[in-house]
């Protein structure tokens, strides 16, 4: 199953708290205070008020050290510590700013410093920094590693990367049900909202419901149970956006012929639903009927000529339809839009093999193979 066929998540009773669970303080490795007879420096002293949990006056003494030596790191992660434990998130977000700016590789101050500006409202700054945190190295397993994570995922959803957010919200399914939201995440994923899960307006709340328990049922792979929440769903809500869309979604899930159906109608409802079209495509293109899915495949490229899976399904459409010089175009789309895809230079190559041109084709095979080892685990 393609990404383009992920979707979504689930509703939990929402804790009080928007953020349902907060990272230990791990801070720097534990330090032994020097012996009683030395007089203690006042960083030492600022670290000993902390595990007295004196965090003004540990905070005060950090900023007295601070004045007279600005970069110590280990002195702003303190600081930044004490500030997240007292939600003090901007001065918080400005001391792991601090430490990231002379450790770069240091990824718990980066993941410390997305969850402080999350709270701060700064939604694509935190998700730069926590997936930078991801790409760093989090201590697998770790409280924090846990808590970036969830907030990862949420963000997923807020900055509208659905079909991304769909497949970890499936990994976590099953591997972690008890996450806090997940129903709700599940439904905002399905439905294609734009929202955090504490966002969710009164008016949407029944069907992110609804669509969350359906998708996460699919995840869990209790697939009869699933459309039986999807139909309820599509009973209450038949003419909201994306609805028609799941249950597509959960035929295909179910490997039911009727899924098709279900998407030409979202297009219907409404016309510009790029997704839905690219599933009824990649239908027809899967079953060998390359005539049939091509309208919609072109004008999901015309729609979102900036989406890569459009480009490449319109592109291997015209390809099946022995159109060789017409996929050309959007084959190479696809390819700049998704260099590092294994599957853009093979359908590339593919296309230039059947033009003459072998040395392009022998080029984009050899970057398919390259991409295609460095995926192996």
């Amino acid at each position: 199953m393609t990404a383009l066929l992920l979707l979504a998540l689930m509703q939990a009773p929402a804790p009080a708290d928007p953020i349902p669970s907060r990272p230990l303080k791990p801070g720097a490795p534990r330090r032994t205070l020097p012996a009683a007879q030395k007089p203690l420096t006042l960083k030492s002293r600022a670290i000993a008020a902390r595990e007295a949990g004196q965090l003004p006056e540990s905070s005060r003494l950090l900023q007295q050290h601070l004045r007279a030596q600005p970069k110590d790191p280990e002195a702003w992660w303190y600081l930044g510590l004490n500030a997240y434990d007292r939600d003090e998130y901007t001065p918080c977000a400005e001391a792991f700013s601090r430490v990231y700016a002379l450790d770069a590789k240091n990824a718990g101050a980066a993941a410390f410093l997305g969850l402080c500006e999350f709270r701060l409202g700064q939604h694509e700054k935190s998700f730069a920094h926590l997936v930078m945190a991801r790409q760093t190295g989090l201590i697998p397993g770790s409280e924090l590693e846990k808590v970036a994570h969830h907030h990862y995922l949420m963000l997923l959803n807020k900055l509208g990367q659905f079909e991304l957010a769909a497949s970890l919200l499936a990994n976590a399914a099953r591997a972690t049900p008890d996450l806090p939201f997940l129903e709700t995440m599940c439904g905002i994923a399905a439905l294609r909202q734009k929202l955090l899960p504490m966002e969710v307006p009164e008016d949407l709340k029944q069907p992110v419901k609804l669509a969350g328990r359906a998708t996460l049922l699919a995840f869990q792979r209790r697939n009869s149970e699933a459309l039986a929440a999807g139909r309820e769903l599509l009973a209450q809500f038949p003419a909201l956006e994306n609805v028609n869309y799941v249950m597509g979604y959960l035929t295909l899930l179910d490997q039911s012929p009727e899924s098709i159906p279900y998407f030409q109608k979202e297009i219907e409802l409404h016309p510009a639903h790029v997704q839905a079209r690219l599933q009824v495509a990649y239908e027809y293109l899967k079953r060998g009927e390359a005539a049939q899915g091509l309208p919609y495949a072109a004008e999901a490229a015309r729609l979102a000529p900036k989406d890569f899976t459009a480009r490449n399904i319109h592109g291997r459409l015209l390809l099946d339809l022995g159109k060789p010089q017409d996929a050309l175009p959007e084959l190479e789309a696809a390819t700049r839009l998704a260099p590092n895809s294994p599957e853009a230079h093979f359908h590339l190559s593919n296309a230039y093999n059947r033009l003459d041109r072998k040395e392009d084709a022998r080029r984009h095979r050899e970057i398919f193979s390259r991409l295609e080892k460095e995926r192996k685990p």
